[in-house]
């Protein structure tokens, strides 16, 4: 009879998941055609605190080239609050690259602006409240010759921004003071090639600088990701990341998720063409925990660019996907665990024309933003797409229906001085238990006891008792428990 009930949950679990895994509702659709009707394209987007969407990029103006545009929209009517553009001293081509929203609500835009000879870093802090500048940042190179930011990240009081300045090692990273603008610290890496830029960069809540973008290996472009202390500018590890066909290979973008598991994603030359690449690695030492490739249906072109994580490990993936014809928005929803894809979902416009994705953001109702580019037939739009990834589901990330397995990962970050996440996944509904015990056996805290459906769980422990009194430096054990199953682990505590 047990025998019978559990292969009717398990069915009705499978089939739930399968039920849920449905290619998200669109919200709404945003185009932008600016003024000189030519070429406007958004290169990245932001959520801020208060749900609105941040998307900036470049728009071309007759007379003086390409311009900055940014644009700041209410992300629950898709209509404009604030345009505002920035046209560099030269008069000449200026593009934005990235963008990002600190906790105070201030927005920061970075990317390359032409000084008349070469180009510059240009970051920009703006007020997101009226769109007003407070400060602009320009570097030039110690070459110089080309310097162009593409990534930026911002923590507490601090600002990243990386990209390609030509010199003695082109991945070149800078930390700003957010107030002020001072430049904290500057770092270079690589051989000098003209062929190494950083694409993206991403910050964590220990302090903890990751910058990815590809290298020139000697023959072709490899993946090359670097994990940086962030107060001092330090290296901890690099990875690179060559694919099977030994072909060109691209670093686009990153993501870190709340218990500071590193995405990296881009595209890998298969031999004919480029698939979609991503690359989870553990955050402690760099190593590859999974990789996932993605090859169209049209075995054409497939270029990933855009990658968050939301608040409950989702990971999701953007970017251009060749139809045969052209190119769709592909947009591809995880499971973080094992790199299972949950959904896609491809966005083709009705006059089939040429698109692509070119970043995305997530905000805490679950709602995703996507951003990039759509050919109108005469030139390109800024598009924004919002969607609803929540609809009929609980908003955890669901299980594909061919893994059954309960899985408790190692906590991070291990060592615990503060706290730690404990991610854990369910293949079932079922009554869980996640309980803390010290190396005597005796239970210092339970975190979970509850009835919970299936799906990937994220636990955090602030290292305190049941009582709310701080544990002794030491070894733990944490222990999942579903049925008649269970799982144990180690951590350690120090003070």
């Amino acid at each position: 009879m047990k025998k019978h009930l559990f292969s009717f949950i398990l069915l009705s679990a499978i089939l739930m998941s399968q039920a849920f895994a449905q290619a998200p509702d669109t919200i709404w659709t945003y185009k932008y055609n600016g003024p000189s009707n030519y070429d406007d394209n958004a290169n990245y987007c932001a959520i801020d605190n208060t749900g609105h969407l941040y998307v900036t990029g470049s728009t071309l103006v007759s007379g003086s080239g390409n311009n900055y545009i940014t644009i700041k929209i209410d992300a629950a009517t898709g209509d404009t609050i604030w345009i505002r553009t920035y046209n560099g001293p030269a008069n000449d081509h200026d593009y934005a690259n990235c963008c990002t929203v600190d906790t105070f609500g201030y927005l920061y835009v970075t990317g390359t602006s032409s000084n008349g000879a070469n180009t510059d870093y240009l970051t920009i802090k703006y007020d997101g409240n009226t769109g007003d500048t407070i400060w602009t940042r320009r570097y030039n190179g110690s070459a110089d010759g080309t310097d162009k930011a593409y990534g930026c990240a911002v923590d507490n009081n601090n600002l990243y921004v990386t990209g390609v300045s030509f010199g003695s090692g082109n991945f070149f990273t800078i930390k700003y003071n957010t107030t002020t603008g001072d430049t904290i610290w500057t770092h270079r890496y690589g051989p000098g090639s003209g062929s190494d830029y950083a694409n993206a960069c991403a910050v964590d809540s220990l302090g903890n600088l990751y910058v990815t973008g590809y290298i020139d290996n000697g023959v072709n472009r490899d993946f090359c990701t670097i994990k940086y202390n962030s107060s001092t500018g330090d290296t901890l590890w690099i990875k690179k990341y060559n694919g099977p066909a030994n072909g060109n290979d691209y670093a686009h973008g990153c993501a870190v998720d709340g218990s500071g598991n590193l995405f990296v994603t881009g595209s890998v030359y298969n031999g004919t063409n480029n698939d979609y690449l991503i690359i989870r690695y553990n955050p402690t030492n760099g190593d590859t925990v999974w990789t996932r490739s993605y090859n169209g249906a049209a075995n054409q072109n497939d270029v990933a660019r855009g990658c968050k994580v939301d608040q409950y490990g989702n990971l999701f993936i953007t970017g251009a996907s060749n139809n045969g014809s052209n190119s769709d928005i592909l947009t591809i929803k995880y499971n973080p665990l094992n790199g299972d894809t949950i959904w896609t979902c491809r966005y083709n416009i009705p006059s089939n024309a040429h698109q692509g994705a070119m970043s995305c953001d997530i905000d805490q109702a679950g709602n995703l933003y996507v951003v990039g580019y759509n050919d109108n037939g005469t030139n390109d739009d800024i598009l924004a797409i919002k969607y609803n990834t929540a609809t009929g589901v609980t908003g955890k990330p669901e299980l594909p229906s061919t893994n059954h397995k309960i899985c408790l990962e190692q906590n991070y970050p291990n060592p615990i001085k503060k706290y730690t996440n404990i991610s854990y996944q369910l293949p079932i509904a079922g009554y869980s238990s996640l309980v803390v015990y010290n190396i005597a056996g005796q239970k210092i805290n339970t975190l979970v006891n509850e009835r919970q459906d299936a799906g990937v769980y994220n636990i955090n422990w602030n290292g305190r008792d049941e009582s709310g009194n701080h544990a002794s430096a030491g070894i733990y054990f944490y222990q999942l428990k579903i049925g008649d199953n269970i799982i144990t682990r180690k951590m350690t505590l120090i003070r």
